[in-house]
């Protein structure tokens, strides 16, 4: 374990990222282990034929958001024409969809 977090310490150094010792933790995925970075959750997984990879979630904290932000959008537009409150979630539900989808969908193709 050292070597691997001295390898990790000389790879963020080159990025000018520094670990934060009261959050960074080792989690063991391969027992059932799961961790936050970035708004994914990160966890083991199997697909249908057994082989392992790491899913990659949004947290729920993240989705609480959207849903959230697109709720207020909705309550404060209540006099408004369709059009004009489509135009105002759009970018919402856009700019999250392009943040999470190079992870999420990415197997969707």
């Amino acid at each position: 374990m050292a070597v691997i977090r001295k390898r990790l310490e000389e790879e963020l150094k080159k990025e000018k990222v520094e670990l934060n010792e009261e959050k960074t933790r080792i989690v063991n995925v391969s027992e059932g282990g799961s961790f936050g970075f970035l708004g994914f959750d990160l966890r083991e997984a199997k697909n249908g034929v057994g082989k392992k990879f790491i899913l990659r979630t949004p947290m729920k904290k993240k989705q609480s958001e959207l849903l959230r932000r697109v709720g207020r959008i909705l309550k404060f537009s209540r006099h408004r024409k369709l059009p004009e409150v489509l135009e105002r979630i759009r970018p919402v539900i856009v700019g999250w969809v392009n943040y999470f989808r190079n992870y999420v969908f990415d197997k969707a193709g």
